[in-house]
Order: structure tokens, then C-alpha cells, then sequence
């Protein structure tokens, strides 16, 4: 089930990406798979407070937080319909 057919529910992913003195991200790139298939919404974005949110049906997920400068994250995700499961990414800057 695609993305866009769960957003009027409850069942989500959201956190806050920061770096590794806790300040808060911008713009960093989150892309999911399910498995080996990427889920068809290709990336969200954090936002100025380093937060982001993204709708998925139930299913276990991989996310990957990517931003130029730091060394990209992944954490996998377990998703269960109806609940908001909160995942938050902090990534260390490249040398």
C-alpha cells in the first residue's frame, strides 16, 4: 500500500534529525524501503527544525537519513497500523 493512501491515519513515522551536538537538520533527505523495494514516495525532507513525518502502512521499513557533509544513517522501523512510531537520526560530519 502506498504512502498516500494511509495519510488520512494515524499510522506514521516521525522524529527529528540532529547532529552530533543535538542541533537540529535541515533539508535532510529520508528514503524508504520495504524490503529491497523503495516505498514509491521517493524522499521527504526534515524541515528547518530538523522534523519530518511520513505516512506508511504497517510494515517494517528502512530509513535513511542522507545530507551533503555527513555521514549518512540508516535504522530499521517497525510500523503498526493505527500507532505514530517515532524514529529519530542523528549523523556525525564528514572530516
Amino acid at each position: 500500500m502506498p504512502p498516500a493512501a494511509v495519510q488520512g491515519t494515524n499510522t506514521q513515522v516521525l522524529g527529528t534529525i540532529a547532529d552530533s551536538e543535538g542541533n537540529p537538520l535541515a533539508e535532510v533527505g529520508i528514503a524508504v524501503t520495504e524490503g529491497s523495494t523503495a516505498v514509491p514516495e521517493i524522499l521527504v525532507l526534515s524541515g528547518e527544525d530538523g522534523k519530518y513525518t511520513w505516512p506508511l502502512p504497517a510494515g517494517t521499513f528502512t530509513l535513511t537519513a542522507r545530507k551533503d557533509g555527513y555521514k549518512e544513517s540508516s535504522q530499521e522501523v517497525v510500523v503498526k497500523e493505527g500507532e505514530t512510531t517515532r524514529l529519530d537520526f542523528t549523523l556525525e560530519k564528514l572530516p
